[in-house]
């Protein structure tokens, strides 16, 4: 593999990019060979620090009753007939992070390399490593990924310096008014897509009873307008709410400043928490895979009934918790893209901010 160019498939969104990141850097600084597969939507992302080439004709690897009766069709011949014989350029390899039929189909003369996914495996892969993608999934993302070079002893830092400096660098510097002027601040992110976000009333709960008496500044995704609603029935002091629109870098540069950020899993989030102590409330997503990343294990500090809260330290001494409900079937919801307000009800809001008001007693 050493000799061997190797082409990572990326090419979806900005938070799988920017949670990938660390690992690609850390491939760069031990001088592996490879470019990265990018979207037009995550370009951007991962062009400053590592080789890439933009595919424009992708598709998002959304599920649908479609595609999977499409891929179910196209895979069966290859239950009757051996592709093991079949000649493979090795001098460049494909490794697919996201499981992806239609650039497996794309790269089919090149090595491919995936994780378990049954009907992919069976037509595309040459080698595939003993962990699925992200449903069933028992690993973070990026101890996933590091199985591809368990022999390198890979060094992969939660927050490099490479995005550190990068971030420093290339943020707008009205942002350091905005630090200055703030002085003492956590963030609370409520951007997300509707159907994996808290609902209003949820959110007017939790900024309402945090007890801070620094500022709370509140942020969304401009494509989102939960900031706008929430400034009509907010009116507690300390809440500014940031209604200038600016990049994810020079937020991320802000977030670097702040005591604690508040969010849900999502693109937006994933990059906001890699800065500084982050509690992130996991809705449908697999919480093994999509938790901020740490070397050191997390720990199980709360737990009533199925509702969990765990903590982990990071190398860096950031601290990292993560919520969610112990309920293996609400994946499906993220399958199908459908917000389920019975699930979001669930959410234990109450339980949430008492262990946010004693994280920010401690900092």
């Amino acid at each position: 593999m050493k000799k061997s160019l190797i082409l990572f498939n990326r090419v979806d969104r900005i938070g799988d990019a920017i949670v990938t990141l660390p690992f690609f850097l850390a491939l760069k600084n031990k001088g592996i060979r490879f470019k990265v597969l990018c979207s037009p939507y995550n370009k951007w992302v991962l062009e400053p620090f590592v080789e890439v080439e933009e595919i424009k004709d992708f598709e998002f690897s959304d599920y649908s009753f479609l595609k999977l009766i499409k891929n179910i069709m196209t895979s069966l011949p290859y239950f009757l007939i051996s592709t093991k014989n079949k000649k493979k350029d090795k001098n460049i390899i494909f490794i697919d992070l996201k499981g992806d039929f239609y650039l497996s189909e794309k790269f089919k003369n090149y090595y491919q390399i995936h994780f378990k996914s049954f009907l992919l495996n069976l037509k595309y892969s040459d080698y595939v490593f003993n962990d699925f993608y992200v449903f069933g999934s028992k690993m973070h993302l990026l101890e996933k990924y590091s199985m591809i070079f368990d022999n390198l002893d890979l060094d992969i830092e939660e927050f490099p310096n490479e995005l550190k400096e990068h971030i420093i660098n290339n943020h707008n510097k009205e942002i350091d008014s905005l630090i200055n002027s703030l002085k003492d601040f956590i963030i609370i992110f409520v951007g997300n897509k509707e159907f994996r976000n808290l609902n209003i009333e949820q959110w007017k709960y939790l900024i309402e009873n945090i007890n801070y008496e620094g500022n709370i500044l509140i942020i969304d995704d401009p494509s989102q307008n939960y900031l706008k609603r929430l400034k009509s029935i907010i009116k507690k002091e300390n809440v500014i709410f940031l209604e200038k629109i600016y990049d994810l870098w020079s937020l991320m540069y802000l977030a670097m400043h702040s005591k604690l950020v508040v969010g849900i899993d999502g693109g937006g989030f994933n990059f906001l928490q890699m800065p500084t102590n982050a509690f992130e409330i996991i809705l449908y997503t697999n919480e093994k895979v999509w938790r901020p990343f740490s070397r050191n294990k997390y720990q199980v500090i709360r737990k009533c009934k199925n509702h969990i809260i765990e903590k982990s330290i990071t190398s860096q001494n950031l601290k990292k918790y993560i919520y969610y409900i112990d309920w293996e079937y609400k994946v499906v919801y993220e399958v199908l893209q459908e917000k389920n307000k019975n699930f979001i009800n669930k959410i234990r809001i109450d339980l949430i901010v008492e262990e946010i008001n004693k994280i920010l007693s401690e900092l």
